[in-house]
């Protein structure tokens, strides 16, 4: 979860379903160019044809944690963050149900449309 995939690079991509998440308030802005295109280039392997990848657009690195519902002075930090958790929550299960459970991709995908502002896709 919001985080960068460190270690020996894959030469083949994950045969285990991966979910990704993070926001546009991340890391990412944070890093240079030449390390956020490296960070894509890892993705992109990690995830294959069969990962998913979720963006909520308003998440930040602390979204990804407990820490904003228990301070409010993290608030401008980590914006809507019940909402997030929300997202995040419902993301997890549809995953899991997807991958374990066998339910279609699109149940999933349509359950996550009711949040325009986030971006879900399958796949590079």
């Amino acid at each position: 979860m919001d985080g960068t995939l460190y270690g020996r690079d894959r030469v083949v991509n994950l045969k285990q379903p991966v979910l990704l998440m993070y926001g546009d308030k991340s890391i990412d802005g944070e890093m240079t160019e030449t390390m956020a295109s490296e960070d894509q280039k890892r993705r992109d392997r990690a995830l294959g044809n069969e990962g998913y990848v979720l963006n909520i657009g308003e998440a930040g690195h602390l979204n990804f944690t407990d820490l904003p519902l228990y301070s409010p002075l993290i608030g401008f930090i980590s914006p809507q963050a019940k909402r997030n958790h929300r997202i995040i929550n419902e993301t997890t299960v549809c995953f899991f149900d997807t991958s374990l459970k066998g339910l279609p991709d699109r149940e999933c995908e349509s359950s996550i449309r009711k949040y325009p502002d986030i971006r879900f896709k399958k796949g590079n």
